[in-house]
C-alpha cells in the first residue's frame, strides 16, 4: 500500500496504526472500554500493556511513566519487520492522543535494526 498511494513512504505504516486505535478505541470501538479510565499512570501502566495482550499472544509488553516519558518495551517476539514497528509505534501514540496526551514518539531499539527487544519513548506534551 505504501508503494501504490503514498509513493513508497514507509513513515506512513505509522498513519494505519493510528487510524486502528481511532477505530479500536473509540466510543463506538470494540475496546472502548480500555479508555476509561482517568489516571495517566494507570492508563500507560496497565492499559497500554492490555492494548498489546488483546492483539497478540506472544511477546511480553512492559510500560513505565517517568516524569513527563512513557517508556514501552516488548520483548520476546520474533516479528523482524520495519513495517510491524511502525504500525504498532503509531497505535499506541494515537491512544496516548485519545487519552489526552499528545505525544513525540521516539524508537530507541528495534528488532528490525537488530536489536532483541522494541523500545519506544513518547515524550508527553500539553494537550
Amino acid at each position: 500500500m505504501c508503494k501504490e498511494f503514498f509513493n513508497n513512504d514507509r513513515m506512513q505504516y505509522m498513519t494505519f496504526g493510528k487510524v486502528g486505535a481511532q477505530y479500536a478505541l473509540s466510543p463506538e470501538g470494540p475496546y472502548k472500554s480500555y479508555m476509561l479510565t482517568k489516571d495517566i499512570k494507570q492508563f500507560v501502566e496497565v492499559v497500554l500493556p492490555k492494548l498489546w495482550s488483546t492483539y497478540f499472544d506472544g511477546g511480553r509488553t512492559t510500560t513505565k511513566l517517568e516524569n513527563n516519558v512513557v517508556h514501552l518495551k516488548i520483548t520476546g517476539i520474533e516479528i523482524k519487520n520495519y513495517y510491524f514497528e511502525q504500525l504498532l509505534m503509531g497505535y499506541f501514540q494515537q491512544a496516548l492522543k485519545m487519552f489526552g496526551k499528545k505525544s513525540v514518539a521516539k524508537r530507541i531499539r528495534s528488532i528490525s535494526s537488530g536489536d532483541d527487544d522494541i523500545y519506544f519513548q513518547f515524550e508527553l506534551k500539553d494537550s
